[in-house]
């Protein structure tokens, strides 16, 4: 027989990633990347991205139930975006009371407008470069997924979003016993638009 492989990308002078590091096999597929396909995740009940892949356990390949109304608990995440990482499957779900590991990490945010109206987000434009200074910081942690605004946001949409500081809902927890959340119908996030066209998601803390 004869093996044809096609589809490496080059981007600058390196190839792609790999689309899983681990080196248990596997009988089900790895790249389950699909251009036309889009599941939108939620987290506390609102939008946080759209993957292009079904979610899968590293270690097995085995692939979960995406269909609407799916839920899945997370017991472990990292903040850094999976393919960003050194480690790319560290976002956990707890499956049958076993905290697995899940292909490709945290997921990018992608709010591609195929799969959600972005008349029903909260989106600050930031995609004009020549008013706009964005830098990274904290790279050593989270190889620039974390941005931070130098220049003041001229977007008149900044009135209408919500506080970031009402926004606590996490509750009690080992570290905090006696914390009790101030919401729990937090507010939407608030998304902004970059200048290559990509997005990202606020955060409040410096």
């Amino acid at each position: 027989g004869e093996y044809d492989i096609t589809n490496f990308e080059v981007f600058g002078e390196e190839f792609s990633d790999a689309p899983s590091t681990t080196l248990t096999p596997s009988d089900s597929p790895t790249n389950l990347l699909e251009d036309h396909v889009g599941y939108v995740v939620r987290y506390a009940g609102e939008i946080r991205t759209v993957v292009r892949y079904p979610f899968q356990i590293d270690k097995t390949g085995e692939i979960l139930d995406m269909t609407e109304g799916a839920e899945y608990t997370l017991c472990e995440v990292d903040e850094v975006e999976g393919w960003k990482a050194e480690y790319p499957n560290r976002m956990n779900f707890d499956l049958d009371g076993k905290c697995l590991g899940i292909r490709h990490g945290n997921p990018t945010v992608d709010i591609d407008p195929n799969f959600v109206s972005h008349a029903d987000l909260h989106i600050l434009d930031l995609s004009d470069p020549n008013a706009t200074t964005i830098v990274p910081i904290n790279v050593n942690q989270t190889y620039g997924g974390d941005l931070l605004l130098l220049t003041d946001a001229n977007d008149t949409n900044c009135s209408s979003f919500p506080t970031p500081y009402d926004n606590d809902y996490r509750g009690a927890d080992p570290a905090n016993p006696d914390d009790t959340p101030s919401r729990f119908n937090p507010d939407k996030p608030v998304f902004a638009k970059f200048p290559d066209g990509s997005h990202g998601l606020y955060d409040s803390r410096l």
